[in-house]
């Protein structure tokens, strides 16, 4: 339970630095931008942004001298070794693409959904270039950390089942700590961030929206975890990570809800246009999980 602890204190030591250096990383860029027009664009993100973007900086720069501490010091100890792992890679895209892609495909024929008539062809162009990066390089980072390096962890303290179930909890959890939408401050001082920090758990979400995100989530880092136990490197897991995202922002970039959609379809469709949230989403990921399974000892992608 030593390497458990350490990274809980890595953590929580990245959300103390980020909130005590914020404020007075705002204020300096605030007062850069007086004296230089160009960076106007960096000072207008919100007081929040800047947070979250050194708790990332401060997780993925200490990430290396932990790993080393705890033995991780090759990508082939963070799971980028192997074999097959372009296959895989690909393979889990795919899949991935291909079943929520249906789901979201079924809703538009459904009338639910439509493509937005303001975008043309350049924007989807566009869209689809950034989404594609996008997907790709979150995927990549967050296999890395939740599954690479967190579940193994885990799973070398505990037995297994209970690793699984600890970084697929801690993985779904880690999705309902979001900025805040809508606040006001005052004045930047040394403490505002630690101000604004209880702000990012008191969201109001429909314990409905709540359980079915929560439990979809819950399921798909538990997948994640299965197929890097099952092939014994990442790549099948980035693989399927980037699709879900890939399939979710290109569903929210080029279509929008429709009339029909209203809250009577909220528990089938997704809370809010949330497709996280949805009853079918989990039904497709049970779905894909079981061809998955039956797909296992027959494809070499997958392992042997």
């Amino acid at each position: 339970m030593k390497a458990l602890f350490l990274v809980a204190c890595w953590l929580l030591l990245c959300v103390i630095a980020a909130a005590l250096i914020t404020p007075w990383l705002y204020l300096g860029v605030h007062e850069i931008a007086a004296h230089f027009p160009q960076v106007d664009w960096l000072a207008g993100k919100k007081f929040h942004r800047y947070f979250n973007r050194l708790v990332m900086v401060f997780a993925l720069l200490g990430i290396l001298p932990l790993g080393r501490l705890l033995g991780y010091r090759t990508g082939e100890s963070l799971g980028l070794g192997g074999a097959h792992r372009l296959g895989r890679l690909w393979f889990g895209f795919l899949t991935s693409a291909l079943v929520l892609g249906l789901l979201a495909a079924v809703i538009g024929l459904a009338g639910f959904s439509g493509l937005d008539p303001e975008l043309g062809a350049p924007g989807i162009v566009k869209s689809l270039l950034a989404v594609t990066a996008a997907a790709l390089v979150v995927a990549f980072i967050e296999e890395i950390f939740f599954r690479g390096f967190l579940f193994d962890i885990a799973r070398k303290d505990l037995n297994p089942l209970a690793a699984v179930i600890l970084v697929s909890f801690f993985y779904s959890l880690v999705h309902f700590i979001k900025s805040p939408d809508d606040y006001q401050i005052a004045g930047v001082h040394w403490d505002t961030m630690f101000l604004l920090l209880p702000h990012y758990l008191s969201g109001n979400r429909h314990l409905d929206s709540f359980v079915l995100s929560f439990l979809n989530l819950f399921i798909a880092g538990w997948m994640l975890a299965w197929a890097y136990q099952g092939t014994g490197n990442l790549y099948l897991s980035i693989g399927l990570h980037a699709g879900w995202i890939w399939v979710l922002k290109m569903n929210t970039c080029l279509m929008e809800w429709t009339v029909q959609y209203t809250t009577d379809w909220q528990w089938l469709l997704g809370y809010g246009g949330d497709l996280v949230s949805s009853s079918m989403a989990l039904a497709a990921l049970l779905l894909q999980w079981w061809l998955l399974a039956k797909l296992s000892r027959r494809l070499i992608v997958l392992g042997p």
